[in-house]
């Protein structure tokens, strides 16, 4: 819309735009693009006399319109891939719950909101787009926005999911890492766990659990990705291989050969701290479970230097 650019720097500001611009917008709000109506509801409705406008000139159905004016909102943020850039950006979508039905700005969006994410969280809600995205990354961060909100402040989600919960692969993982690894924020997709009830299982412990495995005996990569399955699967709902790779930038497992003298025993002691100051850099409370195949003086070893980090 002509002249929204300075109806939004006045909005954001808290002042009041010329009147009959912001009348026009809003009388007009379908016409407006996705970012142009969520800005004028989310900045909109924190001013009294705006929100006075918005309640009597807001062509929408009164339900809409006093969820969009009242309720609670929460701002969710999670990292997109320009596909063709290879670029990552953080986007950003406000949930506002207690709905009497499901709405959204994004028109073509509210099937899949009503057939994915009604059915797994039982909840009416609105949801504000500012951008149309390739797939469907924002429906665990809207899942989890829902279900447990607060894990929203440590962790960063990115995924697609089904109406029963199972997760469905994303693309661009690489480039969300490191997006938020910038933002202080450890990122959880789709790609990580079989099923949402796992993922939500793992995330809201105390703390975070990480299985490593180590070997001092020459084992190929695929036999030592099979036990760290084993370890990962005795421990409980815990992620996929590849989370773990991203929290440690490097896999969660590691062949060190045979110790037959000094320099490799302290090789043995280099890695494992290597793995424990990776982990102390990334987590602020870890609980680590590790699975040592090697002789029992290493595994003491281990102990000793493990102590004075965490439990």
């Amino acid at each position: 819309m002509v002249g929204f650019s300075l109806l939004l720097k006045l909005l954001k500001e808290g002042r009041i735009p010329p009147l009959p611009l912001l009348e026009k917008a809003i009388k007009n709000f379908p016409a407006l693009d996705l970012k142009e109506q969520t800005s004028l509801i989310v900045y909109g409705r924190n001013h009294p006399q705006i929100r006075e406008l918005l309640e009597r000139l807001l062509p929408l159905d009164e339900g809409i319109k006093t969820a969009l004016l009242e309720g609670s909102v929460l701002e969710i943020t999670f990292p997109t891939v320009d596909k063709t850039l290879r670029k990552a950006k953080l986007s950003k979508v406000y949930l506002i719950e207690n709905s009497p039905q499901i709405w959204t700005n994004a028109e073509e969006y509210r099937n899949i909101l009503e057939t994915k994410i009604y059915p797994l969280t039982g909840k009416k809600f609105v949801v504000l787009f500012e951008e149309k995205y390739e797939g469907y990354s924002f429906l665990l961060p809207l899942a989890i926005g829902l279900l447990a909100p607060r894990l929203l402040a440590k962790c960063c989600f990115s995924g697609n999911l089904t109406a029963e919960g199972k997760l469905i692969p994303v693309e661009g993982l690489e480039e969300k890492h490191q997006l938020c690894l910038k933002e202080g924020k450890i990122l959880v997709t789709s790609n990580d766990f079989e099923h949402l009830k796992e993922l939500l299982e793992y995330v809201q412990k105390a703390s975070l659990v990480v299985p490593i495995l180590i070997s001092t005996t020459n084992k190929r990569e695929e036999v030592l990705a099979k036990n760290f399955e084993l370890l990962r699967k005795a421990i409980g709902f815990i992620p996929k291989k590849g989370f773990f790779k991203r929290l440690l930038n490097t896999l969660p497992y590691e062949e060190i050969g045979p110790l037959n003298g000094a320099k490799d025993w302290n090789k043995a002691l280099v890695l494992f701290e290597e793995f424990i100051n990776r982990l102390d850099s990334t987590v602020d409370d870890a609980e680590l479970h590790l699975s040592l195949i090697g002789p029992a003086p290493l595994a003491f070893a281990y102990g000793i230097m493990h102590g004075p980090h965490k439990k």
